[in-house]
């Protein structure tokens, strides 16, 4: 039954980080288009991003 509730609580944990993933590609979209005319600031700024959100999964 233990193990059972375990495996249950780890799909779940994959769910919400799915959706987590979901949200951030979203609000990366949502940045790249604002900030497009920038041209390399945006670009900066995303990979930044990445590796701090990258960096955060990795734990």
């Amino acid at each position: 039954m233990g193990m059972k509730m375990r495996m249950m609580e780890r799909k779940e944990t994959r769910v919400n980080r799915r959706e987590e993933e979901l949200l951030y590609r979203r609000d990366v979209s949502l940045a790249l288009e604002t900030f497009k005319s920038y041209g390399k600031a945006s670009y900066s700024w995303m990979r930044s991003h990445r590796t701090r959100w990258a960096s955060e999964m990795g734990n």
